[in-house]
């Protein structure tokens, strides 16, 4: 299911529902998907479910964190004490939490975290298990990744298509006014061969300018 969810909807998304689902589907305390920022070198906590904290201002700075650097060498992780100290977006009624990575083929992309509530802690068994759901989840950030650049590559079509209509109007009404001009003997009479002339002129701008509506009904359509 996680994985049609991300074929028709962007990332925020697909972060959100996966969060809400796990915590749903497993009963843990909470759960958080934390994505790799390679410009500040940092972990930022994008959605998050079941912990009362909100992700906006939670990001971590992977090189100054152990547990961290684990995650984006590609291993899972199992904390069961200083939790606040490493994960700063946990709660009171947190007390063990595990951290798989996600993955797009070889790349980390981020981190999926899981937090265990007081009495009912996360164990080395379910390891295994939620780095299967990672995976799961990794693919659904590639599949939203790809939906969110088709989006992209449509409005940039778009852009170029309305541009590229009204650049060509203009001289293409300038061609159009000038060619009735001398068509009318407004600047003097033509011979036979000049008026033929003239007229391919209007009919092939009149068959351009045809075009270029066309271009941008396509655009606004």
């Amino acid at each position: 299911r996680l994985g049609r969810r991300g074929g028709r909807h962007g990332l925020q998304e697909v972060l959100e529902a996966v969060t809400r689902l796990t915590v749903e589907v497993t009963g843990v305390r909470g759960c958080s998907i934390k994505l790799w920022d390679t410009d500040s070198g940092r972990m930022r906590v994008r959605a998050m479910a079941g912990i009362s904290r909100s992700p906006a201002d939670l990001s971590i700075d992977v090189a100054r964190n152990l547990h961290h650097r684990s995650l984006m060498e590609g291993k899972p992780v199992l904390v069961e004490e200083e939790l606040a100290k490493d994960f700063p977006e946990v709660d009171d009624e947190t007390e063990s939490l595990i951290c798989v990575p996600l993955r797009q083929e070889r790349k980390v992309l981020g981190a999926l975290c899981v937090y265990g509530e007081r009495r009912r802690p996360l164990g080395p068994e379910m390891i295994s298990f939620f780095s299967i759901l990672g995976d799961l989840v990794g693919l659904s950030i590639a599949n939203a990744a790809v939906f969110e650049n088709l989006k992209r590559l449509d409005k940039a079509k778009t852009w170029f298509l309305l541009k590229a209509s009204h650049e060509l109007r203009s001289p293409l009404g300038t061609i159009v006014s000038m060619a009735q001009t001398l068509g009318q003997g407004l600047l003097g009479e033509l011979s036979d061969a000049q008026r033929q002339m003239v007229e391919r002129i209007e009919r092939r701008a009149a068959a351009l300018s045809g075009s270029v509506a066309d271009l941008l009904q396509l655009a606004q359509g």
